[in-house]
């Protein structure tokens, strides 16, 4: 039932409800790659040296590693601006760093949200996610396209004004889809 949580998992583990143990490590290493990056702390004693040295790189890299393992969103900066709708911080930070305004989230073995790892959010569609009103107007007037995929995002959001707003901007909705 909680396999495909990695949250549930986690806190599982964490408050000792399962113990790892060969069948559930068998799962785990079954799983998309980033569930052994994710669940390294508790798999680690399964491995082999050469899989363990390559994961342990990668979690001992991050300091906030274990931190950003019960948040369970993507750690990038620049979707935690957009969860934030921080507006100033994030023109200063798409100018400074050279990013497209229609491009894509960057994967992150921190996600667990199902819909958002299957689909690859572009900006908007984080923005709408999240009901980052101020990014998505600000996005909007730099002619980032709206497609009918950001009601499904807006859903998420359970923001009136973000509804509001792409009602207002005339994207269609998929309303057979969305419900």
């Amino acid at each position: 039932i909680f396999k495909s949580n990695q949250l549930i998992l986690l806190f599982l583990f964490d408050n000792e409800v399962i113990k790892m143990d060969e069948k559930i490590y068998t799962e785990i290493i079954n799983k998309k790659n980033e569930y052994c990056h994710f669940f390294y702390p508790e798999i680690k004693s399964f491995l082999g040296s050469k899989r363990s040295k390559e994961i342990e790189e990668y979690a001992n890299n991050d300091i906030d590693f274990d931190k950003k393992r019960h948040e369970g969103e993507n750690d990038s900066y620049l979707c935690m601006l957009i969860r934030h709708d921080l507006i100033d911080d994030f023109v200063t930070y798409v100018n400074q760093s050279n990013i497209p305004l229609d491009g894509c989230v960057n994967h992150s073995i921190f996600e667990t949200n199902r819909f958002l790892i299957k689909s690859r959010p572009t900006l908007i569609e984080y923005c709408c996610f999240f009901g980052s009103i101020q990014i998505f107007q600000y996005l909007k007037l730099n002619k980032v396209e709206l497609t009918s995929s950001l009601w499904f995002y807006a859903i998420h959001s359970n923001k009136a004004e973000m509804f509001h707003l792409i009602e207002e901007s005339r994207v269609e909705p998929l309303i057979l889809e969305c419900f």
